[in-house]
């Protein structure tokens, strides 16, 4: 069963205060001075905020830019010098890691990652 939609807030008088109010989100939000334009001003973009919080809009998603050649060019940089032998010679790893970067490159370069 689906749950019943929930009722729109009420724009309302603080009668102590003399400003409009609004209870939303188990909190009471003062408007400013009751029936004023900005009170009221106020109170829509209050209403529209927790429309679109309550709405899950799935972002349109962007286009990749983001290509294989450059993540296989970051990986080289940052995690292929970590494959060097304590007298700063490159090991038989990283050697395997360069060949099968180039085939791989070669191949998928230009495919968005």
């Amino acid at each position: 069963m689906s749950r019943p939609k929930a009722a729109v807030p009420s724009y309302r008088l603080h009668k102590a205060s003399g400003q409009a109010v609004v209870y939303l989100d188990r909190r009471e939000h003062y408007l400013g001075p009751y029936d004023s334009p900005e009170s009221r001003q106020r109170y829509a973009a209050l209403l529209y905020g927790r429309e679109a919080a309550a709405t899950k809009v799935d972002p349109v998603p962007k286009p990749a830019t983001f290509l294989v050649a450059e993540l296989l060019l970051r990986f080289a940089t940052e995690r292929l010098p970590k494959y060097l032998t304590p007298d700063g010679a490159p090991s038989a790893e990283q050697a395997c890691y360069q060949s099968v970067l180039k085939i791989v490159r070669e191949l998928f370069g230009q495919t968005p990652a």
